[in-house]
This record gives C-alpha cells, structure tokens and sequence, in this order.
C-alpha cells in the first residue's frame, strides 16, 4: 500500500505523492538556510526512501523549533539572491510563507490519502494553535512590480 501511495500521482497535482513529499521538505530546509548558517540543501530530485524523508522531516522541525524560541527580529528581512534579482521580505513574511506553502502541500497528501480511502491525521490541533497566537502582522500586498523590496543585482553577483 505505501508503495502505491508513493508512486502514484494525484489528478490536479502536477506531483507524485513522494516528489510532493520530497518538495515539501526540500523547501522546509531552504527556508531554513534564510535563518541558519550551514543549513545544507536537499536536492528534491534525487529519489530519497520514506524513511529519509521522515529522517529529513524530524531534522527540519527540531529546526524550526528552536529557531522559533529563539529571539527573531520582526523588523529584520530576508534577503534571497536569484535569476539577477535580490528580493528581501521581512521575517514575518517569511515566516507566513513557510506555513502556507507547507498547509498547501499537506493538504494536497491529505487528499491522495482520502482517495485510496486512507484516512489521515487531523490537523485540526495545528490549525487552533495558529489562529490563537498570529506571528505575522497585517502587510500591505504589494505589485509584482520591482518595488523597495527588490531590485535587479549587478551581472557580477553571484546566484543562489
């Protein structure tokens, strides 16, 4: 049975159930990276057994814990340096994209569990615990457009 929930690929998804897996935790540990030093990279295309990523899931939230007791700097920003773009967002805005990009891809395994007729945990706990303590503030959306967050890095700099 794991292997055919493995394997298989969701309609609407353009993702197998492990490749959507192995995105999920590859993305935990590069967001990681923005807060830690040394946090080495997971290549989401190498074909890694449930056991690693469950390895690789235990490792990244110990992580995330102990980042989150730590002493974060609201005001502080992200800085991420890709494509000739520099993009900085601001750790509350980083932080409420780990969290929505993680609920998305959860729930897209919820739902290939639910169509094998497997019934998966309940988030529910998670889901009360957040919309008691809000960490992120209201921001104001802004355009696509270059704005005072980012800006285009010389040809020079080097990509991440």
């Amino acid at each position: 049975m794991i292997d055919l929930v493995a394997r298989r690929s969701v309609p609407a998804h353009r993702r197998g159930d492990v490749e959507t897996l192995r995105h999920l935790v590859a993305s935990d540990r590069w967001n990681l990276s923005f807060f830690r030093e040394g946090t080495e990279a997971i290549d989401e295309k190498v074909d890694v057994s449930l056991d690693e990523l469950r390895s690789a899931m235990t490792s990244n939230g110990a992580a995330w814990m102990e980042l989150l007791a730590g002493d974060l700097d609201p005001d502080a920003d992200t800085v991420e340096i890709h494509d000739g773009w520099e993009v900085r967002d601001p750790v509350p805005v980083r932080l409420a994209q780990v969290l929505h990009h993680g609920t998305d891809h959860r729930s897209q395994i919820r739902t290939a569990l639910t169509s094998l007729g497997l019934t998966p945990p309940i988030l529910a706990r998670f889901a009360k615990t957040c919309t008691r303590q809000a960490v992120v503030p209201a921001v104001e959306p802004q355009s696509c457009s270059i704005s005072p967050r980012m800006r285009q890095v010389p040809a020079s700099s080097p990509s991440t």
